[in-house]
């Protein structure tokens, strides 16, 4: 990290702690989201959160710190039952998770300013 970005983090650092616990505060009093946590020895280690609008799945959140390599099949496979059509809006700088949903036959659909809408049928 750069100076300024570790200056950022500091000052910033308290603000969006608070931001992410009003967000998720939010997320879990959501009836329309449904959410599933994954827990390693007892520790909260992720969670992936969809919603169904207008016949398609929606990946809202999905972020896992742990260390079981089939996290993310749970996560596919939560998502997609049920579903016919999949879409996640993912950050355009995160390339990892772009070419992952690639390998998994996700198209680039719409793209905001930050994000690109990717979708898929199942």
């Amino acid at each position: 990290m750069s100076e300024l970005s570790d200056l950022l983090w500091k000052s910033n650092q308290k603000y969006l702690k608070n931001f992410f616990d009003e967000m998720c505060d939010a997320y879990e009093n959501d009836k329309t989201a449904t959410i599933k946590k994954f827990y390693e020895d007892g520790v909260l280690k992720g969670f992936c959160m969809i919603k169904d609008i207008d016949g398609v799945r929606i990946l809202s959140e999905a972020h896992y710190l742990g260390d079981n390599k089939y996290t993310a099949l749970k996560m596919w496979k939560f998502m997609i039952k049920g579903a016919s059509k999949v879409r996640a809006s993912v950050f355009k700088n995160n390339h990892c998770m772009i070419d992952f949903l690639k390998r998994l036959k996700f198209d680039i659909v719409d793209e905001v300013s930050t994000n690109f809408i990717m979708e898929r049928a199942i």
